[in-house]
């Protein structure tokens, strides 16, 4: 089965606090998985750089590392027919149609993102 990738750069209006620590590495990456869905969180050195560039050395000596952007990868399982439905740019009605319609519901049901104080 084909996945579809939606790879995005989230800027935050607050940043993320690490101590320490920033997930930088493959093996440190936040990861959610979820029936056919896979999503990860990670973060590089350029996500700390605002007023300073820190390198990823002087990031594992900071003590609250602040991360101002987050990088999201997600893939999500689909069929071989819908993975060749939505590369060919096909403007159809049917099944196939319903069912990249119904994908894009669902991803925008839960795709809610909420700031907790």
């Amino acid at each position: 089965m084909p996945n579809l990738v939606i790879k995005l750069t989230l800027e935050l209006t607050r940043p993320l606090v690490f101590h320490l620590w920033l997930p930088m590495e493959t093996e440190e990456a936040i990861v959610i998985e979820e029936q056919n869905v896979h999503v990860t969180l990670y973060f590089t050195p350029k996500s700390t750089w605002w007023a300073s560039q820190p390198t990823s050395e002087e990031i594992r000596r900071t003590f609250n590392n602040h991360a101002h952007r987050m990088f999201i990868e997600a893939r999500v399982q689909i069929s071989e027919a819908l993975g060749n439905y939505i590369r060919s740019g096909s403007r159809e009605v049917g099944s196939l149609a319903d069912e990249y319609e119904a994908l894009g519901r669902t991803w925008k049901r839960s795709s809610k993102i909420e700031l907790i104080d």
